[in-house]
């Protein structure tokens, strides 16, 4: 009962104390929490502008506490490896597309000599497809160092219109291949 009586002062008295401390402690923990991690939220917040447009950006390592500055500079190295890896890629691919350019000539030169001109029409099919294979290389290599505003608008008729005016040839030099009774078909 004494027992009792004790804790029903105690709780009457600092009861209303001890719970505002306590308040007040859990604000004050908040703050500096937020104020903490600040440098981190904002090292996140920069980790999602990184993409294969702008792999040249790094995390920042200012202000960053001591205990997530290994994993900062960690993820720095990688995105150095990373970006390193895709440079070798670019120059490779354009080099090899290059360096096959001189060879396809060359043979191309050799295969209009031969005196078989079946074998020469089949050797020129296949140079062709390897000419476009060599082609497509290069312009795969100058386009990874284009960026591409994502907020850039697009006028999409006019790309309609180009797309359709390179590929009005191909389909047309299809069609003639054809036999007539065929196309004739396919017209209809």
């Amino acid at each position: 009962m004494l027992i009792r009586s004790l804790e029903a002062d105690y709780l009457r008295r600092v009861a209303w104390f001890t719970i505002s401390i306590m308040l007040a402690l859990l604000l004050t923990d908040i703050v500096i929490f937020r104020r903490a991690l600040r440098p981190v939220t904002h090292a996140s917040n920069m980790s999602r502008a990184i993409d294969p447009s702008r792999i040249d950006l790094r995390l920042p390592t200012s202000d960053v506490p001591s205990e997530v500055l290994p994993l900062v500079i960690a993820m720095n190295q990688v995105l150095d490896r990373l970006e390193k890896g895709f440079r070798v890629q670019r120059e490779f691919t354009a080099d090899a597309a290059h360096e096959l350019r001189t060879p396809l000539t060359v043979l191309r030169t050799r295969v209009e000599t031969l005196p078989d001109q079946q074998a020469v029409a089949a050797l020129r099919s296949d140079l062709e497809t390897m000419s476009q294979i060599v082609n497509q290389l290069l312009e795969v290599a100058e386009l990874e160092g284009v960026t591409i505003d994502i907020k850039e608008s697009v006028d999409l008729l006019h790309v309609c219109a180009d797309v359709v005016s390179m590929l009005a040839p191909l389909r047309s030099q299809a069609v003639r291949r054809l036999p007539s009774r065929v196309v004739r078909r396919q017209l209809w």
